[in-house]
């Protein structure tokens, strides 16, 4: 066993926004990152099957403090679309966990409110790497971070920061927490 494969899942019928990121722990690189609608993303994982990975599932559903429109100051359409793409964000989530235990994976859910995000505009490495599973980095900083070059979006590089720079052992061991 030597992958950690990293999913910020999303769901709506027009955008694969599900991001999915697969790190080999041996060679400590990303060996694939995209997006997927969510369905393609569990069958991509289902390919890593006889190499047992473990994977890491952001899953909103484990926070606490559900979404509170009252605080982005927003118009009340933008606050309901806000709350409806978490709660899809959230079922989604559920949906994944459920399935791929099923099918035997070893999955680590961790709240998206226990990552850390990445400050805009700042490209020091030793900043980003200070941060806990960092979230919201740009490209630049994905980029500073993890070395890879190939072309991302947020839910990709979400799904990557989620396993970057992990061992099986540190995994494994938020497992018995």
């Amino acid at each position: 066993m030597s992958y950690l494969i990293g999913i910020d899942p999303g769901m709506n019928l027009k955008d694969r926004n599900t991001g999915l990121a697969v790190y080999n722990t041996k060679t400590k690189e990303i060996e694939h990152a995209t997006s997927y609608f969510i369905e393609e993303a569990y069958f991509k994982i289902l390919e890593y099957k006889e190499v047992s990975p473990i994977i890491v599932l952001e899953d909103p559903s484990l926070i606490t403090n559900n979404y509170t429109a009252a605080k982005y100051g927003k118009t009340l359409p933008a606050k309901l679309k806000i709350a409806n793409d978490a709660g899809r964000n959230q079922g989604a989530a559920i949906l994944l966990f459920r399935m791929l235990t099923v099918a035997g994976f070893t999955v680590l859910r961790i709240a998206p409110n226990k990552r850390r995000q990445a400050r805009k505009g700042n490209n020091k490495l030793i900043d980003l790497l200070s941060l806990y599973m960092p979230t919201k980095t740009s490209a630049k900083q994905f980029e500073i971070l993890t070395g890879y070059t190939k072309q991302t979006n947020e839910h990709v590089r979400d799904a990557a920061t989620l396993v970057w720079g992990k061992t099986i052992a540190n995994i494994e061991l938020l497992l018995k927490l």
